[in-house]
């Protein structure tokens, strides 16, 4: 505790014991202090306010700042202190009101009460302090308005009621606080417009009335009067309107935060004499027109951000000149033409980011300023190559390019950013051989390289970025086997190695990455078996394998994998029975596939547990016996195909099963009910359904995979499909030579996978269509061309 000695010095005047480990005082023994004029217990551990200090007649300033104090401000105690003037009780745990009493307190100048538990509401007697200079009650619990007797504290000068619980708005009054030179009334509940009183405070230098649900305009009388202001944040509320061009006249103004408002508009080229700003931030509103080539006059201007506006025109390269620019986002915006050479100028800049936007060209080569830490160029039309440079300075942490068309390789400075933590150059036209072009990065958690044209092999050293949760790199061209030191990521919870030409065995090690989430190894050439230490994959939730070469049996152990929810296991060479633990995996919802295997045997009825499946599908094997009656229960399946097998018997009542295409139940000619009669009443069956296969195969041929992702929406007819939708991606455009004909292709094999068979053509329309050999003649642009069109126009033809 505070020594009771201290007390006994009677005539000392000034005692600062703040910052040390004393805790509260002997109330019993702790006498008061005649001559103390200056009281510091800031930053030490008392828990009760010092009774003693009502005993202190000549104290003219108190300081008990964070410390634990609870309970309510004693204020009738501090009344008898008549020469009371400043008072900081800040970061302690007062609660209930604010007495009305404090009115008794009429020499403070500092009033401070923040970070406390104080409710109730403001008490207007505060407006009785008529000698305050700064009044803190921010970062309390209070409820209702601002008092308008505050308008009476002409000697105000600070004033910070930020987060305190207000709900009402601004009041006229407190514009008669023409001294003020500081305003915060952040994050609060403060409604109505800025009123035109505030105009007054010609000597305001910090005006602070963020995350409140402010509406109307910014007045220009404002901007004409805060000609002090070094700071003025608006951000986070519903202001509308233009920003006036006299936000020309604010000189000394360092910060400019107007983000997250709906104020739209043109950004007046008066913006460019703000010479002393620091930091631009006008983001989430609806500003237009172009960026003024002035923002090259704000040479101190260190970070801007302009991003999700409604911004168009290009980027002007005055941009260049800021040398002193650190961070530039400019996302969500709809600036077109090319990056200007003068970004190269940027030596300083640690972010750049210009996602979603329709700038083309290529990105100037000699960009990377070596500070570089956040690049993202994603969601445009770049075209050309990555800068070779773009992390010459080893510092970038997170790039980003997806959806460009960028060509060439990698660029080898990245082999050498250590500390990158997300990369994300998908959806690209990337080549080269990558075997040899990645470093090991310690904290790297996000990578994805897909849909490229890149190849090599996977080095081992993937399995060194142990940090890695999300590896992705399908729909490229990689061979060779998967390393097994993707076992050492232990972090990893979504590998996508999908629409490559990997081959060999899946690396047991593999199964040791028990985060995995999502696991993609579909549309390789792996072959082997599946091995049974996938039970320890108890967290996985996608699994997709299908159109590989995988045989042996489907282990049961596939079963301890009860988070699933799709199993795809499609197109393969697997055998033997279905195990029944299938029917463990009861979270199963969207997709069970294990069709075009060789699996025999009866169907499991345990399968008849997994009551929230959606689509089913065991066509296309060796399966024999009945359908288990048990399939009843699978209430939520929408999509079933069990066609081709050796299946006897009735169908289940159950609603996918008789409202299914006849299609579904087709190559079992044992089974019996209501859509195997409508096989058996049309001799039109063969024909339609080798049509129906002839579509499937198709399809198949065109993408690249298995179209079970692509039959459900053009049975359903959603031909606003893209004509590039469906065709395999690995793949080089078509030519022109064989273009037309691969356009009859595709509208042949819609066509024939209609769901009602009447809509299918006949096998010999088929014939006679590919056999004219003409194709078809495309009404737009190839990446314009729809399925619609495509069956439009076959449609034309067949019936002539």
């Amino acid at each position: 505790p505070i020594p009771d000695q201290l007390s006994n010095l009677q005539k000392l005047q000034l005692l600062n014991l703040n910052a040390n480990y004393l805790t509260d005082p002997d109330p019993a023994q702790f006498k008061g202090m005649a001559s103390l004029t200056k009281l510091w217990l800031s930053y030490i551990l008392l828990e009760q306010f010092p009774i003693f200090i009502a005993n202190c007649p000549r104290l003219i300033h108190i300081d008990l700042s964070d410390n634990l104090i609870m309970g309510q401000i004693p204020v009738p105690l501090l009344a008898r202190l008549k020469n009371l003037e400043f008072l900081n009780l800040t970061t302690n745990s007062f609660e209930g009101p604010l007495p009305a009493e404090i009115k008794n307190l009429t020499n403070l100048r500092h009033l401070k009460l923040g970070t406390n538990k104080l409710n109730g509401t403001i008490p207007d007697e505060i407006g009785l302090l008529t000698n305050l200079e700064v009044l803190e009650l921010h970062e309390n619990s209070f409820y209702g308005p601002i008092p308008t007797s505050i308008g009476n504290l002409r000697m105000l000068q600070e004033l910070n009621l930020k987060s305190a619980g207000l709900n009402s708005t601004i009041p006229e009054e407190l514009g008669h606080c023409t001294n003020l030179t500081r305003l915060e009334l952040s994050s609060n509940n403060l409604t109505g417009a800025l009123p035109l009183s505030l105009s007054s405070l010609s000597k305001i230098r910090d005006l602070g009335i963020s995350d409140n649900k402010l509406s109307g305009n910014i007045h220009p009388n404002f901007l004409s009067n805060w000609t002090e202001l070094t700071s003025l944040q608006l951000q986070m509320n519903r202001l509308s309107g233009t920003i006036p061009s006299e936000i020309g006249f604010l000189q000394k103004l360092e910060y400019l935060y107007l983000f997250q408002n709906h104020l739209a508009g043109p950004i007046p080229a008066e913006i460019g004499n703000l010479s002393s700003l620091w930091d631009l931030q006008l983001s989430d509103n609806l500003f237009t027109h172009f960026i003024p080539s002035t923002i090259g006059n704000l040479t101190s201007l260190t970070k801007m951000s302009l991003a999700s506006n409604q911004l168009s025109g290009t980027l002007p390269p005055e941009i260049g000149t800021i040398k002193s620019l650190e961070e530039v986002d400019l996302t969500g915006n709809y600036l077109e033409g090319t990056l200007p050479s003068s970004i190269n100028g940027l030596r300083n800049l640690k972010l750049f980011y210009v996602a979603y936007n329709n700038f083309s060209g290529s990105i100037p080569e000699d960009f990377g300023p070596s500070s570089l830490t956040n690049a993202s160029f994603s969601y445009n039309n770049f075209s050309g190559k990555l800068p070779p440079g773009i992390c010459r300075g080893g510092n970038l942490v997170y790039l980003a390019a997806n959806q460009n068309k960028l060509a060439g390789t990698i660029p080898p400075s990245l082999r050498n950013c250590t500390g990158l933590s997300r990369v994300r150059l998908e959806q690209n036209l990337m080549d080269g051989d990558i075997t040899n072009a990645f470093g090991t990065y310690p904290v790297l958690r996000y990578i994805d390289l897909g849909d490229n044209r890149l190849s090599g092999v996977l080095a081992s050293s993937w399995g060194q970025c142990t940090s890695l949760s999300n590896f992705r790199i399908a729909s490229n061209m990689m061979s060779g086997n998967i390393p097994p030191e993707f076992g050492n990521l232990k972090n990893l919870q979504n590998l996508d190695l999908a629409d490559n030409q990997l081959n060999g065995k899946i690396p047991i090690e593999l199964f040791s990455s028990t985060k995995l989430n999502k696991l993609n190894l579909s549309n390789n050439q792996l072959s082997g078996q599946i091995p049974a230490e996938i039970s320890g994959l108890k967290q996985l939730q996608y699994l997709d394998l299908s159109n590989n070469n995988l045989s042996g049996h489907i282990p049961t152990e596939v079963g301890n994998c009860q988070a699933l929810l799709s199993l795809d296991l499609s197109d393969n060479k697997l055998s033997g029975p279905m195990p029944y633990q299938i029917g463990n995996l009861v979270s199963l919802q969207i997709l069970l596939d294990l069709s075009q295997n060789n699996i025999e045997g009866e169907i499991s009825p345990q399968l008849g547990k997994l009551n929230r499946l959606e689509l089913l599908n065991l066509s296309h094997n060796h399966l024999s016996g009945s359908i288990p009656s048990s399939f009843r229960d699978l209430i939520s399946l929408q999509q079933v195909d069990v066609s081709y097998n050796d299946l006897e018997g009735p169908l289940p009542d159950n609603r996918a099963f008789q409202q299914s295409p006849a299609i579904t139940v087709a190559g079992n000619p044992r089974l019996c009910g209501k859509r195997t009669q409508e096989l058996a009443s049309t001799f039109k069956v063969t024909e339609k359904c080798d049509v129906y296969s002839f579509g499937v195969i198709a399809l198949e041929v065109l993408a690249g995979r298995h179209p079970h992702e692509l039959l459900p929406g053009l049975q359903s007819r959603r031909y606003d499909l893209l004509f590039t939708s469906i065709l395999d991606n690995r793949l080089p455009p078509p030519t022109s030579l064989v273009l037309h004909e691969l356009a009859m292709a595709a509208a042949i094999a819609v066509q024939c996978i209609q769901e009602d068979p009447n809509s299918r053509p006949t096998m010999n329309q088929v014939s006679n269509a590919l056999s004219a050999g003409t194709g078809l003649d495309l009404p737009a642009p190839l990446h314009a061309v729809t399925l619609q069109n495509l069956l439009d126009m076959f449609s034309q033809g067949i019936t002539h």
